[in-house]
């Protein structure tokens, strides 16, 4: 193989490759939240990332605890497929609830579903 050859292979696999990554880069939600929840209004839309590290289900109510950069209480009036150690993505609106912030979760996506609601 002379060295030409090689050069055009190595060239065009570049190319397919940061056109790839082009694309998925596209798919990455560009709206997640990193504020601690304290300093956020009440009312607010919010799209959190994080990985489960509690989950309760009661009648029609779940209720996550997240990890990201602070515990993150999460209500969800769907049925989340999920389970701790899962990676999750919420959105939803920040409530209080006895004095304290939450997440009402209005769409969830983790790694081994599709979105609810």
């Amino acid at each position: 193989m002379n060295e030409g050859h090689l050069f055009k292979i190595a060239l065009g696999c570049a190319v397919a490759g940061i056109c790839i990554l082009y694309i998925l880069a596209g798919m990455l939600p560009k709206d997640i939240n990193t504020q601690p929840l304290s300093l956020l209004e009440e009312d607010q839309e919010i799209t959190v990332q994080g990985i489960i590290t509690n989950i309760s289900v009661t009648n029609n109510v779940t209720r996550l605890i997240v990890q990201r950069l602070e515990l993150v209480p999460i209500i969800s009036f769907d049925r989340v497929d999920a389970k701790e150690g899962d990676a999750i993505l919420i959105k939803g609106k920040v409530q209080s609830y006895r004095e304290k912030k939450e997440i009402i979760a209005e769409k969830t996506y983790t790694n081994s579903s599709s979105p609810s609601k």
